[in-house]
């Protein structure tokens, strides 16, 4: 898939103080692609950047093959955003406030305006005022004016805060469809990790300034801990982990939680291959890879320890973050 966006060794200070620090971001054709960081890491400073509302200090910015310095409003009109609350005439109706905003871009027909009406789901209330708008419509009529020009990268900051469930949803089938169906890339940053993870392909970390992984949602979940998170009910858990532990000591080197914090610097990832037990229902929770379970099944059965089930667990984005950032911060 070709990059949409494509950010290179962007800069930006206020005073003295630097607030984005050499990040470098893709986003492709028919993607969603997440932005998460803690509080003040810079994501909607980097939003305005990209979107030329703020001036860089350093770096690029290229939209569809457009530089935003040389080439700015070819660049623009690939792009569509919504920063922060997208600015409305609450005194007018959802189709009135669309009509004005066409008119800041060529070619916008009615057709056009009807298509996104109804790709957003506003039909039965488009000509209602927008001062009778719940938040979740305001946030779907601020999508439908970012994307009235057909844009090829749209960009949402923070557009599920103050979403109930509902609103939420919509909103994700909304962008969902816009990449996987429409081709549209995707840049959203939101503090909602669960939702992130249903919705986005790929995410960006962003702490401090500076951007210190992209991936996709499978391989930065694998990055939580050495192997694959396996549940394990057995008649004698204390058993279960010795006979683990024997097995991963013998088959294969384990870090310590110590010797993995030295590898990185920071104590950011979790230790590898390890077993430890549950002490609400007593089952044990073994970081081990695919392929032993059923060595490691067949150990314990050998050793008497009687196994009423295994059930694979699945990491979170959140689980990501924490692992990769060290914790410690307020996602936002």
């Amino acid at each position: 898939m070709e990059n949409v966006l494509t950010v290179s060794n962007l800069n930006k200070y206020f005073g003295r103080r630097k607030i984005l620090d050499n990040i470098n971001l893709e986003v492709k054709a028919g993607e969603v692609m997440g932005f998460i960081g803690p509080n003040g890491a810079g994501k909607t400073t980097a939003i305005k950047v990209i979107l030329g509302f703020l001036s860089d200090d350093g770096g690029s910015v290229n939209i569809c093959g457009y530089d935003l310095k040389k080439d700015y409003e070819n660049a623009l009109g690939c792009a569509g955003g919504i920063v922060e609350n997208p600015d409305m005439y609450k005194q007018f109706s959802g189709m009135l406030n669309l009509e004005m905003y066409a008119r800041t871009h060529e070619g916008v027909t009615k057709e056009r305006i009807n298509e996104v009406v109804k790709l957003v789901g506003l039909e039965n209330r488009i000509n209602d005022k927008v001062k009778k708008y719940s938040l979740g419509m305001k946030q779907r009529l601020g999508v439908a004016m970012a994307l009235l020009h057909n844009p090829k990268l749209l960009i949402l900051d923070e557009p599920m805060n103050g979403l109930d469930p509902a609103g939420i949803k919509e909103l994700r089938d909304i962008v969902t469809t816009l990449a996987h169906e429409n081709g549209v890339g995707v840049l959203i940053s939101s503090h909602q990790l669960a939702e992130m993870q249903n919705m986005c392909d790929r995410a960006a970390i962003i702490v401090s300034g500076r951007i210190i992984c992209e991936d996709t949602l499978e391989a930065l979940n694998r990055r939580v801990a050495g192997g694959n998170g396996y549940v394990f009910e057995t008649g004698n858990p204390m058993k279960t982990i010795a006979v683990i532990k024997k097995y991963l000591a013998e088959n294969q080197p384990v870090k310590t939680a110590e010797a993995a914090q030295n590898d990185n610097g920071n104590g950011a990832a979790t230790a590898g291959p390890s077993a430890q037990c549950n002490p609400d229902d007593g089952s044990v929770l073994a970081q081990i890879e695919t392929k032993d379970v059923p060595a490691i099944v067949r150990a314990l059965v050998t050793e008497g320890v009687d196994v009423f089930a295994v059930r694979k667990t699945e990491n979170s984005l959140e689980d990501a973050f924490i692992a990769i950032t060290g914790g410690g911060n307020t996602v936002a």
